[in-house]
Order: C-alpha cells, then sequence, then structure tokens
C-alpha cells in the first residue's frame, strides 16, 4: 500500500510526486477522477506552505528528477546521464509534466484561500547544475 509521500520540513511542505504523475503528463491523455483525486490526496497538499515539489520522470527507460522550487521561482533538472542522444525528449519531457504541474495548480483544492496567487511553474527559472555522470554504457 502507498503512503502519504508529502513531507513538512522547516523550509515548508515538499511534495515527491509519485513515478505515475509524469507517466500521466505525458501519455496526456484524459485522466481518471479518481486517479487524481489518489494523487492529490496522498502525495500533494496545500500550495500557500510549500517549499519543493520532486518528480521522477522516465524516458525511454532513463530516470532523471526535476525539482520544483516555488519559493525560489526555480526548476531543477537532475540527470546521471545528461548528455545523451535523447536530450530532445528529456527537455519535451520536462516542459510537457511542467506544463500539466501547472495546469492542475490551477484547481482550487490546492489553496486554502481565494487570494493566494497560482503559481506559473512554466515561467520558473531553469537550472541544470553539474552532477556526477554514469557512464554512457552503463
Amino acid at each position: 500500500m502507498l503512503m502519504k509521500h508529502a513531507a513538512v520540513t522547516v523550509e515548508g511542505n515538499k511534495w515527491f510526486l509519485p513515478t505515475t504523475f509524469a507517466q500521466i503528463a505525458l501519455q496526456q491523455q484524459h485522466i481518471s477522477v479518481g486517479t487524481m483525486e489518489y494523487i492529490k490526496t496522498n502525495f500533494m497538499g496545500k500550495v500557500e506552505d510549500l517549499s519543493k515539489i520532486y518528480v521522477p520522470i522516465n524516458v525511454k527507460d532513463h530516470w532523471f528528477l526535476v525539482v520544483v522550487e516555488k519559493s525560489r521561482g526555480l526548476i531543477t533538472y537532475l540527470d546521471s546521464l545528461k548528455y545523451s542522444k535523447q536530450r530532445h525528449e528529456r527537455m519535451k519531457a520536462i516542459y510537457d509534466v511542467i506544463s500539466f504541474l501547472e495546469n492542475i495548480l490551477l484547481d482550487d483544492w490546492f489553496y486554502q484561500s481565494d487570494n493566494t496567487e497560482r503559481p506559473m511553474v512554466s515561467k520558473f527559472k531553469f537550472q541544470e547544475p553539474e552532477v556526477p555522470q554514469q557512464d554512457a554504457q552503463s
């Protein structure tokens, strides 16, 4: 059974989204209400206290991580095999997942107050820090 994966820290709430979140975003098909309710209830929370969202993404059997920092207006792309032939596909996947996230964050369910500004995640600054790289043959 999956447990709730939202954590509260000194920095604020952190959402650890399930792998299915990116899969849903990349399918670009209608999602069942039940599936989205399950993800919202078990992996997300209110935006006012949100600091970071961790989104694992898989493109062609390769996993990488995107971290969205609401308070800093920053998207960080972490990939141990960054410089590959699939780079363009990975960038497109990130764009699609971020767009999907931005759209679902328009839902009033995520806010304690109607006056809370909805984050425009697609406008956040994008960064790719240097991380150790794995061998392309591994």
